[in-house]
């Protein structure tokens, strides 16, 4: 999962770099956008997560399971 979130993050943070705000569709369990966003956050603490990434979830059960 490591090697997925990196590659990931990647992206994201050209993304976020470029001014542009992130969608994750969530449709399973929580722990790789958990992973992604505390990684995203590690590299770019400048960065307002809770404005600029955005989880969309699938189930009451996943937001709960991200808290």
């Amino acid at each position: 999962m490591l090697d997925a979130i990196e590659k990931v993050k990647v992206i994201i943070k050209a993304t976020l770099s470029n001014q542009g705000d992130i969608w994750i569709a969530e449709a399973g369990q929580s722990d790789f956008t958990a992973g992604l966003i505390k990684a995203v956050q590690l590299d770019l603490p400048e960065i307002n997560i809770s404005q600029r990434i955005h989880v969309v979830q699938h189930s009451d059960w996943n937001e709960k399971a991200m808290i």
